[in-house]
């Protein structure tokens, strides 16, 4: 498939797809954070904070061998029921992605429907979605991963203190 790809695609399909791969890729990689930083408020720290850098490397290491849905199906309940309905486009940006990696016919390739190759407005609205996906998601990582990950630190500060009274 990836020889046929390079070989029998003008310049603009071969833009389509890749942006396609990258939006993917970016999604991807922000899903990865989001169970990153989960999993780093759960994993034990102390004071030394060479050992802690390890443990947070290797918890990384683990969770890229994550694959993408993986990360969406832990992640889905949750994203589904922040406030904001665009996140449920990440399943569209899923299936587009798979069947651009696995489909040689561009014709069989669509996005809610239309085809991103033949249709730019399906194009537009797949970039608009990720727009608003990426933007979704950071407010997501603000409101419920780094507000309480902040929250957490102050209480754990006052509790130190009052235990050295």
């Amino acid at each position: 498939t990836l020889g046929k790809w390079s070989t029998d695609k003008n310049n603009k399909e071969h833009l389509i797809r890749s942006s396609i791969l990258d939006i993917h890729a970016n999604i991807e990689q922000i899903l990865y954070y989001i169970i990153f930083k989960h999993f780093s408020m759960i994993l034990f720290n102390d004071d030394n904070e060479k050992e802690n850098d390890r443990k947070k490397q290797n918890l990384a290491k683990d969770i890229k061998k994550i694959n993408f849905m993986t990360y969406y199906r832990l992640l889905k309940t949750c994203l589904n029921e922040f406030p904001r309905p665009e996140l449920r486009n990440i399943v569209h940006i899923n299936d587009l992605r798979n069947s651009v990696a696995h489909k040689s016919n561009l014709n069989e390739i669509a996005y809610k429907g239309r085809n991103p190759f033949k249709d730019d407005d399906s194009f537009a609205e797949l970039y608009f979605d990720y727009w608003a996906i990426d933007k979704g998601l950071k407010d997501f990582i603000g409101t419920m991963i780094e507000d309480p990950i902040a929250l957490n630190k102050i209480y754990y500060e006052e509790y130190k203190k009052s235990q050295n009274k």
